[in-house]
């Protein structure tokens, strides 16, 4: 049938992400299809092969990421399974089983999963707290699809046109991935943190947050400075150690930042030697300080140029299928088909870091400005001075991390300001400018965008990342630290 080859195109479409095994389950007379490519990371064996289904019968998990403390969920479970495989894969769907939505407090992690209970006929569709993992949903009256991409939903509507909104969006306010839409009509993308629950016999879609980003924020007046430098950085390596289990090889994505750093020593000390890859610009080289903290390990060195980044630009617009963040995206290629040839499936990033302890020249400027007419200014602009070397520039809520900005909205032609912006709705419920700020960056305006062109651009590759300063434990509580 039309339908089950679409399925198969669908698939082939994703077997970049999963290269190791693919598996199509058709059930309830065809109308339901559940498929899976699988990247083999945690129990290679084919028995953690999915859809994965449980011993009853009544749920089958389609899943995409790691679940890093699987090992101390399991143990907690323990023989109210019976167990066959050694992956996290089973241990996220007996946590399902048995304690349903409450076991997603349990887990730490990247993930987006889908489960049909089989019993009800519900589909249930989960995201990690920060969006990690991607997971996209096209809704019909009479047709629903979900994908980790959106090429693949393509083969089912061959109507979906661009989203203009979007673009004008995008255009405008340079914001994207900001919100559900996406740069396709009908093509939306489950947020992060939320649960959403399908009932198939009444096409019923129920969404709800299952990890509020406010709530998990404690107050942090009472720690002193000391404490708060030994809790970071028991939370910093927590975070890192957690992300190095692995049944395959792994390496990191170092640059010349105090991220890598912290990234290459607590590897060095967890698994003693590990590659290291980096891209290097000989008009903006970081070389000589990346060498230098990558003693222990062995450093791959790609060095881009105008015609590498060049030769990449088409497999980036193909591998990305949206709009990107610039031609470095194009140079992570090298880093990953590096990583490839040397049988490295696995790769820790360092993303996240600078918003969570506000690293960003951006936030400096408006703490400056924040305290304008207060008796600390002139101290604060004179450590402002002594440390970026420059006089403050004045702070431009729409700039970028180094308070440029070089968006046109001016040049837009009048076809595309037809469609109205999409405004979505922004992190206040901090009582602090500069927090508000960087929680907008991760929530909204820049890490949802750098996690889709980092997983589009990984995954093309066959290469998980990861990103363990988006562990929540340290990102809560970096945004706990008073300004």
């Amino acid at each position: 049938d039309q339908f089950g080859k679409n399925i198969k195109k669908a698939v082939s479409n994703l077997t970049h992400r999963g290269p190791d095994a693919q598996n199509i389950m058709r059930l309830d007379n065809r109308k339901i299809t559940l498929a899976h490519t699988r990247l083999k990371i945690i129990d290679l064996s084919n028995n953690a092969n999915q859809p994965f289904v449980s011993p009853s019968g009544r749920w089958i998990l389609t899943y995409n990421g790691e679940i890093y403390n699987f090992k101390a969920v399991r143990k907690e479970i323990g023989d109210r399974w019976i167990w066959k495989t050694t992956s996290d894969t089973e241990v996220l769907l007996a946590a399902w089983s048995i304690w349903r939505e409450e076991c997603l407090n349990k887990l730490e992690g990247m993930f987006a999963f889908i489960i049909l209970d089989n019993k009800s006929k519900t589909l249930i569709l989960v995201r990690d707290r920060f969006g990690v993992k991607p997971l996209y949903k096209m809704i019909r009256k009479d047709f629903m699809a979900f994908s980790s991409e959106i090429p693949p939903l393509l083969n089912f509507d061959k109507s979906i046109s661009a989203n203009k909104n979007t673009i004008r969006t995008y255009l405008e306010n340079g914001n994207y991935d900001h919100c559900d839409q996406t740069f396709f009509n009908k093509i939306k993308s489950v947020r992060p943190g939320t649960i959403t629950k399908i009932n198939l016999h009444k096409n019923e879609e129920k969404v709800k947050k299952w990890y509020d980003f406010h709530r998990n924020i404690k107050s942090n007046n009472i720690m002193n400075e000391k404490a708060i430098i030994s809790e970071t950085e028991s939370k910093t390596l927590e975070a890192i150690s957690s992300n190095l289990i692995s049944d395959v090889g792994l390496g990191l994505n170092v640059s010349g930042g105090v991220d890598s750093s912290m990234l290459v020593r607590t590897t060095i000390d967890q698994v003693g030697h590990a590659d290291f890859f980096t891209q290097d610009y000989p008009a903006y080289s970081e070389l000589p300080w990346v060498k230098k903290i990558s003693k222990g390990g062995t450093l791959n060195i790609e060095e881009l140029t105008f015609k590498k980044i060049n030769n990449f630009l088409n497999e980036t617009v193909k591998s990305q299928a949206e709009p990107f963040g610039g031609v470095f995206v194009c140079g992570y290629n090298s880093i990953y088909k590096s990583a490839k040839h040397k049988n490295i499936k696995v790769l820790l990033d360092g993303n996240g870091v600078d918003e969570s302890f506000l690293g960003y020249e951006k936030y400096h400027q408006l703490y400056l400005e924040s305290n304008k007419g207060t008796k600390n200014y002139q101290q604060i602009k004179k450590d402002f001075i002594n440390f970026w070397g420059y006089e403050p520039k004045p702070f431009d809520q729409t700039s970028s991390i180094d308070g440029s900005n070089g968006l046109m909205p001016c040049a837009i032609h009048r076809n595309i300001l037809k469609y109205e912006p999409i405004i979505s709705s922004n992190f206040n419920m901090i009582n602090d400018p500069v927090r508000e700020l960087a929680a907008n960056d991760l929530l909204y305006n820049k890490i949802p965008r750098g996690l889709r062109f980092n997983d589009r651009v990984s995954m093309y590759h066959s290469c998980e990342l990861r990103v363990p300063f988006l562990d929540h434990r340290l990102v809560e509580f970096a945004f706990s630290i008073p300004t």
